[in-house]
């Protein structure tokens, strides 16, 4: 047939105008040289009527039995259909023609374009069928069979798909093993030959065709059914020990039985390739799923590099590298095995893969004189990295479904790079937006807080400098103390924003030493009794209290910004009690004032940095960064803080708890 031919004349059709509605056209690939031709004129054709095309290859069982020229040939039409702009896939079935037609009435197909390419005579019969099943269940789809003229092979292809794989050796073992149980079946019937029957023996010749057949395949199936039907007529048949036939009837039973012993072998074998093309897909289906599931739970990109190397590797029995950017230039981060490394014309096959996003090395279009293949990792966000896989044996490469196989995990590998890639740019993101935030407080903090003491201090040194101020000792002492009060506010508030910086870097260093209680809370006390004016402090601390390992400058600061706190929240004529006990194997130091309390919604983030509680419907003087300092201070030290509301009256608690352990051991005297 020539192009167009059983065609409903849709490809008279001009190729200008509007596109044609619904319009697809689908290509179907076997291994035959040409068939890149036959695409090359499917992608003319879906041009010239504008319209969407789909390359397919059907697989059946007896087709996978093919050298490796042909599956390459099949891979690389595949492939070429891809970048001419089709969908290209490999389906599995049984029958080629059902297959085709099923999948062009499920996906509206208008076009079905086959090749009508010169072969041997049965392969030239069996394709000649299937393209009149087409012909004859097409309906309304146009069929279009290309002559060779239109499909030969461009030299490009052809040089790329003609090295073909060493042939394969006959295997005789098949044969050997059926014809031998043959044999010992007929010498055991022949010792029983009084006991047995010639449908019993009929029978057991069957069972020994089915059990070929599902075990070795079709051809040794049926060469013994031949040699079973010739057995059972020689040793069974009368006269025995003949090849005449007396009784008609016989002829009958003989070709009867050899009718079924032929159609069982072809169902047998057929039901036994679909059950190991079925678990061959289930396999790898299955391998891909765990690969998956494994790279989901993978964080680290180093561990992820060598997941991937390590499974294409296993699963294709090859040599994989995988190579990421770094300052210009690729280099490779993790290979299979692991002492598996590049030369140079590798790297700059590797390094044009990359810049010109296509695959570059053995197999591809571009060197293709080197033992590597290299294909980019790509996402929607475009190349990542380069994948590099070979093999020592020096046949094709990969086989199609390999080559499917490895775009599969590819393609897994590329997303699951690009996931961990975009959650480091979300976590620098979040450390810049903290890192902002903390710019924005302190900014805030320093317009606002440090500015006012800043005023009270400059206000009082300019009224001390007026004469009649200097004359009145009374205001000079007021307006001293006010600078001097102020002063020290101001040192607090720098002072903190110099430890939240030493505890955000990392540079807190912590001496510790034995430590009573007592001294180190006399000494906050005595640190704040200006800011705890008017407000009564009461101390109770248990007689059995340990030495405690602390740094005493640290913890006293702690203590001072805890009474500071309590001094902002609670009124002027109000108690502040500090109170420690030794419970189990640790001891717990609480400082409770009587103000209005935490807010419960509040409770979690009163240690945030900058954050900031309302009292009387009013923010207090500060930064926020106080508690942030008691907390990063006492955990610093081994111990925990935890803040509260008092039970039975207004207020609010902290508890420092520090370890026993932590503690000396004896009680001080």
């Amino acid at each position: 047939m020539t192009a167009g031919s059983e065609a409903s004349g849709r490809e008279d059709r001009p190729a200008s105008g509007a596109p044609a509605a619904g319009e697809h056209v689908l290509v179907c690939i076997d291994g035959h040289p040409a068939c890149a031709g036959l695409v090359r004129h499917a992608h003319r054709l879906a041009d010239r009527l504008r319209a969407k095309w789909t390359a397919i290859h059907i697989e059946t069982p007896w087709r996978r039995r093919r050298d490796e020229s042909e599956r390459d040939r099949i891979a690389d039409c595949l492939r070429l259909a891809e970048k001419l702009g089709a969908d290209a896939m490999m389906l599995p079935g049984g029958r080629v023609a059902e297959e085709i037609l099923s999948y062009a009435r499920e996906n509206g197909v208008t076009q079905i374009v086959v090749g009508d390419f010169k072969r041997a005579r049965w392969l030239g019969r069996l394709h000649r069928s299937v393209t009149r099943r087409l012909a004859r269940k097409a309906g309304s789809i146009g069929l279009h069979a290309v002559p060779e003229e239109d499909g030969s092979s461009p030299p490009a292809i052809a040089a790329t798909v003609a090295t073909a794989s060493p042939a394969r050796f006959f295997d005789p073992i098949p044969y050997v093993v059926s014809i031998g149980l043959l044999a010992l079946l007929t010498a055991l019937g022949d010792a029983f030959r009084e006991y047995l029957k010639l449908t019993e023996v009929a029978l057991t010749y069957l069972s020994l065709v089915l059990f070929t057949a599902a075990r070795f395949g079709l051809i040794p199936s049926l060469v013994l059914s031949a040699l079973s039907m010739l057995a059972f007529d020689f040793f069974w048949v009368p006269p025995i020990y003949t090849w005449d036939i007396d009784d008609p009837r016989d002829w009958f039973v003989l070709l009867f039985l050899i009718a079924v012993a032929v159609m069982t072998s072809y169902f047998t074998a057929w039901t036994g390739a679909q059950m190991v093309l079925a678990r061959s897909h289930a396999k790898t289906t299955a391998e891909l799923y765990s690969f998956s599931r494994r790279l989901s739970a993978i964080a680290n990109l180093e561990v992820l590099l060598h997941a991937t190397v390590y499974q294409i590797g296993t699963m294709l029995r090859a040599r994989a590298v995988v190579l990421l950017p770094e300052a210009g230039r690729l280099v490779a981060r993790a290979g299979y095995p692991s002492e598996c490394e590049l030369g140079e014309a590798e790297l700059a096959a590797a390094s044009w893969a990359w810049h010109n996003d296509r695959p570059a090395g053995h197999g591809a279009d571009m060197l293709a004189g080197g033992d590597w293949l290299f294909l980019p990792l790509r996402t929607p966000r475009g190349s990542i990295a380069v994948l590099g896989i070979t093999r020592d044996a020096p046949n094709a490469l990969l086989t199609p479904d390999e080559r499917r196989l490895l775009d599969a995990l590819a393609d897994q590998a590329a997303v699951a790079t690009e996931r961990i890639s975009l959650a480091d740019e979300i976590d620098e993101a979040r450390v810049l937006r903290g890192t902002e935030r903390l710019r924005s407080a302190l900014l805030t903090s320093i317009s606002h807080d440090l500015r006012t003491p800043l005023a009270s201090v400059l206000g009082a040194l300019t009224s001390l400098r007026h004469e009649e101020t200097l004359r009145d000792a009374e205001a000079c002492n007021e307006l001293l103390d006010t600078a001097q009060e102020e002063a020290e506010r101001l040192n607090r508030f720098v002072g903190n924003l110099l430890d939240i910086t030493r505890l955000e870097a990392g540079a807190l260093e912590v001496k510790r030493d034995a430590v009573d209680l007592a001294d180190v809370v006399g000494s906050a006390t005595r640190r704040a009794r200006k800011l705890l004016a008017g407000r009564k402090i009461k101390t109770e601390l248990a007689d059995d209290l340990p030495m405690v390992q602390l740094d005493f400058v640290l913890f006293e600061h702690v203590l001072f910004n805890l009474l500071d706190n309590a001094a902002k929240y609670s009124p002027p004529d109000s108690t502040v009690s500090i109170r420690a006990i030794r419970s189990g194997d640790s001891v717990a130091l609480q400082i409770a004032d009587e103000g209005t309390g935490i807010p419960p919604e509040d409770l979690d983030r009163v240690f945030d940095k900058f954050h900031r509680l309302k009292a009387s419907d009013r923010q207090r003087p500060g930064t926020g960064l106080g508690l942030a300092i008691c907390r990063g201070f006492i955990e610093a030290q081994g111990g925990s803080i935890t803040a509260s509301n008092r039970k039975s009256r207004s207020g609010a608690v902290f508890t420092i708890t520090l370890p026993v352990e932590r503690a000396a051991a004896a009680t001080p005297a």
